[in-house]
C-alpha cells in the first residue's frame, strides 16, 4: 500500500498469495499470484527474487523441473541467498536428485548457521545417504536449539548406532520424556 510500484513489495504479495492458496485450497490466489511473479520477471528477467517466486508457483504446481530452472536462476543471481539454496535443495530432493541437494542444503547452512529448518533436512539427507558423521555433527548443532525434536533425536541416535556409538546414542535417547517415547525412541 505504501510504495505499489515497489518490486520487492509486489512480489512478497505473490509468495503470500501462493502461501494463502496452499493452506486455503484457492487456486486463483495462485492464478494471481501468478500474474504479479510473471509480470516482475517479465519486466525483469535477472531479479532472482522473480525467478524464485515463480519457481515457487511452479512448486506449488508440481513441475519441479521448471521449479529448479528458476530456483537455479535465483541462486545464480543471488549466490549468498541461504533461502534460496535452500529451496533448491528441497526441489531437487522431491526430484530425487538427493547428491545435488545435500550441496545447496549444506550451502545454505554454510550462509546461515542458525537456519535449523536447512539444518534439520540436511541431517535427514545426511542419514539417507549413509553420512552418518555428518548427520551427527549437525544433529548436535540442531539439537542445541530444538531439543525437543523428537524424530530427530532418534534420527541422529540411529545414526550413532550405525558408527558403533551405541553408549552415546542411549544417552541422547534417554534426553526424550518418557510421555514422548512413542515405538521408535524404544
Amino acid at each position: 500500500a505504501a510504495d505499489p510500484t515497489s518490486s520487492l513489495a509486489r512480489l512478497r504479495q505473490a509468495e503470500l498469495l501462493i502461501d494463502r492458496s496452499a493452506s486455503e485450497d484457492q487456486e486463483e490466489l495462485a492464478a494471481e499470484a501468478r500474474i504479479i511473479a510473471e509480470g516482475e520477471l517479465k519486466e525483469n528477467p535477472s531479479s532472482a527474487e522473480a525467478n524464485f517466486v515463480v519457481g515457487k508457483l511452479e512448486l506449488a504446481d508440481g513441475n519441479l523441473d521448471k521449479a529448479t530452472e528458476y530456483i537455479r536462476n535465483a541462486v545464480d543471481l543471488k549466490p549468498n541467498w541461504s533461502q534460496a539454496h535452500f529451496v533448491l535443495g528441497s526441489v531437487l530432493l522431491m526430484n530425487n536428485e538427493p547428491k545435488r541437494a545435500r550441496a545447496s542444503l549444506a550451502r545454505s547452512v554454510e550462509l546461515k548457521p542458525d537456519f535449523q529448518e536447512a539444518r534439520r533436512v540436511l541431517i535427514r539427507l545426511h542419514a539417507q545417504l549413509g553420512e552418518h558423521e555428518y548427520a551427527i555433527e549437525n544433529g548436535r548443532r540442531y539439537l542445541k536449539v530444538r531439543k525437543k525434536d523428537y524424530p530427530t533425536v532418534i534420527l541422529v541416535a540411529q545414526s550413532m548406532v550405525r558408527l558403533g556409538m551405541v553408549e552415546q546414542a542411549g544417552e541422547l535417547l534417554d534426553s526424550i520424556p518418557d510421555e514422548n517415547r512413542g515405538v521408535e525412541a524404544h
